[in-house]
């Protein structure tokens, strides 16, 4: 069976103030929640709730998993002949919450096809994975990474197994995964110049190589600054293999001081972390943006940069 390769280190709670210009919301505490659903530009429905984030979680992902779209015919049920397992497997993350539900089908169905005429805008596919053995059903199964239907989100996905009994009657199980996250909205200073850096080369054994520096223009910068400060928060985390897949720096002069402060941005390629250091403060973000990264992209000078051009087409809208 093939495995997801990520492993996510806890989230770190702590208040990130001074130079990096941080704002912190975190969802308040509760012991129950109170929700508001409300309509996204994707036509899916984002939560607003003040319940503690863990609650908050599972009553997205709850959700989630009640507008995921499933066969015609197909009938949730409590009891499976054959239980499935997720063919995913079980993914790496801190902070995961997964709520799955079990449907019976009237007919076999070819899940690949169903889901790329079913997904929501946005979302990217993946599979199939395949499991089988003498002490378990054998499934097939489906992923559908959902772009996040708010900033809160740093994980978001619908996975699909499909199984089939000694009795060959078809069995379908969706799982609803998310992380939840405290939103740290990040503001790139762009009094001085920013400097954007990406690479023509990335292997496992020697890394990033064959740098290519860029000296964005005012303009340019505002956009960066706006890409980035639309970014989902995340956990951070690490891959067995990783390329630093681009960085930005520059730098600004906190108020009352006349020393500057060095500003760092490195996003990575596996797990997809923008990493941001002023100073002596850090703060993760989710970098698979589509807008952050279609601009990366389009601030590179033309014919350079070809490994890190290459990886920016893998992105969530």
């Amino acid at each position: 069976m093939k495995k997801r390769m990520t492993w996510y280190s806890p989230v770190a709670l702590g208040a990130l103030v001074g130079g990096l210009l941080l704002s912190t919301s975190v969802v308040a505490g509760g012991v129950s929640a109170t929700s508001t659903p409300t309509s996204t530009t994707s036509g899916r429905t984002e939560l607003t709730t003040n319940a503690a984030s863990s609650v908050t979680a599972r009553a997205f992902a709850n959700q989630l998993l009640n507008q995921a779209p499933v066969p015609a015919g197909a009938a949730v049920t409590n009891h499976l002949v054959a239980p499935l397992t997720n063919a995913a497997g079980v993914v790496g993350l801190s902070d995961l919450v997964d709520v799955h539900r079990n449907y019976l089908l009237q007919r076999p169905v070819d899940l690949g096809s169903f889901l790329r005429d079913h997904h929501a805008p946005g979302a990217s596919i993946t599979g199939p994975e395949t499991m089988s053995g003498s002490d378990v059903t054998a499934v097939t199964g489906y992923q559908l990474a959902l772009p996040f239907a708010n900033r809160h989100l740093s994980y978001e996905q619908l996975d699909y197994t499909v199984g089939t009994t000694p009795q060959s009657d078809k069995e379908l199980r969706v799982d609803a995964e998310v992380v939840w996250v405290p939103i740290e909205n990040v503001k790139m200073p762009t009094s001085n110049p920013v400097i954007l850096t990406a690479y023509g080369h990335m292997t496992a054994a020697q890394g990033s190589s064959e740098p290519t520096s860029v000296t964005l223009t005012k303009s340019e910068a505002e956009k960066l600054r706006s890409a980035i400060s639309s970014l989902s928060n995340t956990a951070g985390g690490m891959c067995m293999e990783d390329d630093t897949l681009f960085t930005i720096s520059t730098s600004f002069t906190a108020r009352g001081s006349t020393s500057p402060v060095k500003w760092r941005a490195v996003a990575d390629v596996c797990p997809g972390v923008l990493n941001v250091v002023s100073g002596t403060r850090h703060v993760s973000l989710d970098d698979h943006s589509c807008g952050l990264r279609s601009l990366v992209s389009e601030f590179l000078p033309p014919g350079k940069a070809a490994a890190t051009r290459l990886s920016l087409k893998d992105c969530v809208s």
